[in-house]
């Protein structure tokens, strides 16, 4: 029988999937919308998270990874609203 997973070995493997896909921003933001909004995320925020995300240095992909799940957590707020 498997074991069940712990939420930290879930979190740590997020955090790694969120960190690799961070350098590139779109695909950072796609995943994001596929598991926080459910692909609902509008375009007007997906150019904003985009443009946040690009001015944050490639070589720091986990400020960027964590920038960005701060922001859809609490911007998306507003998109599962509507």
């Amino acid at each position: 029988a498997s074991r069940p997973t712990s939420p930290v070995n879930d979190t740590s493997r997020i955090r790694k999937l969120l960190n690799a896909l961070a350098v590139k921003p779109v695909d950072l933001v796609n995943k994001l919308d596929q598991l926080f909004l459910h692909n609902s995320m509008s375009a007007s925020m997906r150019t904003q998270l985009l443009d946040t995300l690009n001015n944050i240095p490639a070589d720091n992909p986990e400020l960027r990874s964590q920038t960005a799940l701060y922001l859809v957590l609490a911007l998306g707020q507003d998109q599962v609203q509507r």
